[in-house]
């Protein structure tokens, strides 16, 4: 009998699995399970690769449909991004968290770079925000047990600089590629990614971009 390779898009931990056990643990009872079987690695990966390319999500009402679902299956929705103050020289990053229904259980989170980050990445700006906050925010999930993860991001080094799309070369994305590999490897979490239209007056990322100001002093 040839052997099967299962490839599992959304499930409770997407990725490729050798045995129907594994993949079946990994989708049952997991509502909009996606998942197919291939006879070779490298068609499950190929299938797993082109369905993992997210479509960009445009407005706040088809956004809070996915989030909704996600929601239910257990998947944390994160929104980051980063601001620079010129005047005060400093960079910052606001971090919201969606991990229910309510509102008031949202998770909001601030700060700003230290001053050897700010040091070692302020050619980057904003970008360097937004990439520490990605960091910041996936620590703090693994450290309160939440590990099915996906981020909202507008700016495409992001998912590109972890996925291998794009070449680390910069001292922020080589950065940002060997933290990123060092928490997957050390938690048991399933880290997926979806963009956003830029600029688009969606709710959830002009609460991150409020955020990221207030943590370096401008006025929203």
């Amino acid at each position: 009998m040839s052997k099967k390779y299962y490839a599992v898009v959304k499930g409770k931990k997407p990725g490729i699995f050798e045995t129907w056990k594994e993949c079946e643990s990994n989708v049952k009872g997991f509502k909009g399970a996606i998942y197919k079987s291939f006879f070779s690695y490298e068609e499950a990966k190929q299938y797993l690769d082109s369905n993992n390319s997210s479509d960009e999500i445009r407005n706040d009402n088809e956004l809070k449909k996915v989030i909704e679902a996600d929601t239910l299956n257990g998947i944390v929705s994160i929104f980051v991004d980063g601001s620079y103050n010129k005047f005060l020289q400093q960079i910052g990053y606001g971090i919201l968290i969606i991990n229910s229904s309510n509102k008031n259980d949202w998770i909001k989170i601030n700060n700003k770079l230290t001053e050897k980050e700010f040091n070692e990445y302020k050619k980057h700006l904003n970008i360097s925000g937004e990439i520490i906050g990605t960091l910041e925010a996936i620590k703090y999930c693994v450290n309160h047990n939440l590990n099915k993860i996906k981020i909202y991001y507008d700016y495409e080094g992001i998912e590109k600089w972890a996925n291998n799309s794009w070449d680390a070369k910069t001292p922020i994305s080589l950065m940002y590629k060997q933290s990123l590999s060092q928490l997957l490897k050390s938690f048991n979490i399933s880290l997926m990614f979806q963009k956003v239209k830029a600029h688009s007056d969606i709710e959830y990322n002009d609460i991150a971009d409020s955020l990221a100001k207030q943590s370096v002093g401008i006025k929203s």
